[in-house]
């Protein structure tokens, strides 16, 4: 091989080993990083959800959210944040509800989806609370007479399935005696409907109305008709074994059963001297269409009267009256199979005359039972389902014949009450609010212009207020035309307040 050749493979050789030096990393040497380059991120934050927020009210609202995916599978929890102040911290739940909020205000908040990481997804919401109602409402009767000093009275009222309120009573009839009016309200005690039914319920007060399967019932002196939602007459039937020449024989309560079976409850007198019964209390089976099935008497003391009738969800009836014997009367429970059999009977009182006015079952599957007695006091008794007294409560001065048990548990309870004072006798709407441990929380007294003012039934609301319906009048049964009796709706707040 020459001298050239030579020459040109050290040349390569050289050139190689260079090229391979200049390729080798010193593994004690670190790469240098720019700080003000950003680091690229692998975690990623949660992904994507929805949010609505649902049932406001007045004073609450509830936000509902769909379930973040974390794309890195990572752990998901939530944080509720309410016009920048955080509510909750790390809950799993997929709903929260919010409370103790400021009527016609508007809020917004943020749901924050946040993995272990610390990355978190926002999601805003917003909304505006509801007004919160409360109101006295004077309303007229269905007046038939325009010269009627007297033109009628509330009996009850009850609450309807979709929210709405029932008020029935009586109103002026011919001028000289008075007849059933239905007045249907919304939820801000406006009128949706006022009808009145042209049959002579005398001087009858304590009579009721239900909701049925599909409409509603009303019972009074020797009368039931059925009507539908919208106050119209479907059938109307007379019980004419209440139609005697008694000024007691009258219904007093009426009750349906799962099969749509209807049941009245009351009491009727006239009886031979001697033969040591004065009133007998009286139960009567319907069917459907206002048929009787039945009926059956209960007289085993000097005087029997039934005033209401509720039904358990075996469809056996609970019944609530007062009997009277030694001249003395008591609160008298009779628990009964639908056939009329009797399952169990109690009685219980004080040593005043004590009068049952109306019975309600309760969550705990108990039954409150509101009267009163001869001097005027008012009593609130909770009982077992067998009628075992669990509890008593007098209430001083408060005839009572209304009452609903309340969302804490409680009892909410209407009546009247003397007002002491002046050259007549006058009274005012009371209203009572106990706790579920019975201790009354406060109580309050509504007259406003009217000397004369009634409570007949009383409703828990889900703002915790109530709705409370009555009569008020100014000149009870003396007054002039333009100077009648109003029907009076009340709308409260958690402490009774109207205004």
């Amino acid at each position: 091989m020459n001298k050239l050749a030579y020459t040109v493979l050290f040349t390569l050789c050289v050139f190689l080993c260079c090229c391979s030096k200049k390729e080798q990393i010193d593994p004690q040497k670190q790469p240098i990083i720019n700080p003000s380059v950003p680091v690229v991120q692998t975690n990623k934050p949660p992904g994507e959800f929805t949010a609505t927020v649902l049932n406001v009210s007045d004073s609450s609202a509830t936000v509902s959210w769909s379930k973040s995916i974390d794309p890195n599978k990572d752990s998901v929890s939530y944080a509720i944040y309410l016009d920048g102040k955080l509510l909750i911290a790390e809950t799993k739940s997929l709903s929260y509800t919010l409370n103790k909020l400021k009527d016609l205000t508007t809020y917004n908040g943020e749901i924050r989806a946040i993995d272990t990481k610390g990355n978190e997804y926002i999601r805003p919401f917003s909304f505006t609370t509801l007004k919160y109602y409360r109101y006295p409402k004077l309303l007229d009767y269905p007046d038939g007479c325009a010269v009627a000093n007297h033109p009628g009275l509330v009996s009850t009222m009850i609450k309807t399935r979709n929210g709405k309120y029932i008020v029935t009573g009586s109103s002026s009839f011919n001028c000289n005696s008075y007849r059933l009016f239905a007045l249907m309200l919304d939820e801000q005690g406006n009128e949706i409907w006022k009808k009145s039914y042209d049959y002579n319920i005398g001087d009858s007060q304590d009579f009721k109305i239900i909701e049925s399967s599909n409409g509603f019932i009303i019972a009074s002196r020797y009368h039931v008709l059925k009507l539908d939602y919208n106050g119209n007459e479907i059938w109307y039937k007379k019980i004419a074994s209440y139609d005697i020449n008694d000024a007691s024989s009258e219904i007093k309560s009426v009750a349906e059963d799962s099969k749509g079976n209807i049941y009245l409850v009351g009491g009727r007198g006239t009886f031979p001297v001697g033969t040591g019964v004065i009133q007998e209390a009286v139960l009567t089976k319907l069917d459907q269409s206002g048929n009787i099935l039945f009926e059956k008497l209960f007289k085993p003391y000097e005087r029997n009267f039934f005033f209401d009738i509720n039904i358990d969800r075996s469809d056996q009836l609970v019944i609530i009256g007062t009997k009277e014997t030694s001249g003395k009367s008591d609160y008298w429970f009779l628990r009964l199979e639908n056939n009329g059999q009797i399952i169990t009977e109690k009685t219980f009182g004080t040593t005043k005359y004590d009068f049952a006015r109306k019975i309600i079952r309760t969550k705990d599957g108990n039954y409150i039972v509101v009267g009163f007695n001869d001097v005027a006091d008012g009593r609130i008794t909770k009982l077992s389902p067998t009628g075992a007294e669990i509890w008593n409560k007098s209430v001083p001065g408060g005839n009572l014949v209304g009452v609903d048990e309340t969302e804490d548990g409680g009892i909410i309870a209407t009546g009247y009450i003397l007002v002491p004072g002046g050259s007549i006798q006058t009274t005012a709407l009371g209203l009572y609010k106990f706790d579920s441990s019975t201790n009354l929380t406060w109580q309050k007294s509504y007259q406003g212009d009217y000397p004369f003012v009634f409570g007949r039934a009383a409703f828990a609301e889900k703002d915790g207020g109530f709705i409370v319906a009555g009569y008020a009048a100014r000149l009870y049964y003396y007054g002039g035309v333009t100077d009648r009796q109003k029907i009076l709706i009340l709308k409260t707040d958690s402490s009774g307040m109207v205004q």
